[in-house]
C-alpha cells in the first residue's frame, strides 16, 4: 500500500518537528525535521489547487540550512502533476540527520513516489488540518484503488 503519515509536534516559538514516514511498494522509510507553522499551513493550503500547475506545485521541505538554502534535506514532499488522466505525482525524499562527525554520504535516504487522484489529496488536505489542530493524531494520504 502506498501511503505517507505525518505528525506535527508544534512548540511554543511558530515551528515544530514534523515526522514523516513513507512506504511505497517495497519501499519505506521515517525521519523528521523542524518546520515553521506557516510552511506547513501554506503547504495544506497549495494541496487545494485544481490542478495542481507546474511552478506552483505543493511543497514541503526541512533539514539543515545555509545562509538561506536548504543544504541538507531530512523531510522533502512535492506534489507534481503526473500525467493527461488527472492525477497527481507524490515524491517524498526522507534522510536521517548524521552523526556528529559523520559523513553526510553516510545518512540513511530513501525517496518513493507515487500517484492519486485530487480526491486522495482533498482527503489529505482535510487530515492534515485535523491533525494540526488537534483532532487527528496523523495525517494521512493513501493511494485510493480507482
Amino acid at each position: 500500500m502506498n501511503r505517507l503519515l505525518l505528525t506535527y509536534k508544534p512548540d511554543d516559538n511558530g515551528f515544530g518537528e514534523l515526522f514523516v514516514t513513507v512506504s511505497a511498494g517495497d519501499f519505506a522509510g521515517k525521519s523528521s525535521a523542524w518546520i515553521g507553522e506557516n510552511h506547513l499551513r501554506d503547504f495544506e493550503t497549495a494541496l487545494g489547487a485544481f490542478p495542481i500547475e507546474a511552478g506552483h506545485e505543493p511543497l514541503l521541505e526541512g533539514g539543515y540550512w545555509r545562509d538561506g538554502v536548504l543544504d541538507r534535506v531530512h523531510v522533502r514532499i512535492v506534489v507534481t502533476p503526473g500525467g493527461p488522466r488527472g492525477l497527481v505525482c507524490v515524491s517524498v525524499e526522507l534522510a536521517t540527520p548524521p552523526n556528529p562527525g559523520q559523513e553526510p554520504a553516510m545518512q540513511n535516504r530513501v525517496a518513493a513516489q507515487f500517484l492519486v487522484n485530487y480526491g486522495d489529496l482533498s482527503r489529505f488536505q482535510s487530515s492534515l488540518r485535523d491533525q494540526r489542530d488537534g483532532i487527528e493524531p496523523q495525517a494521512v494520504l493513501v493511494q485510493s484503488q480507482s
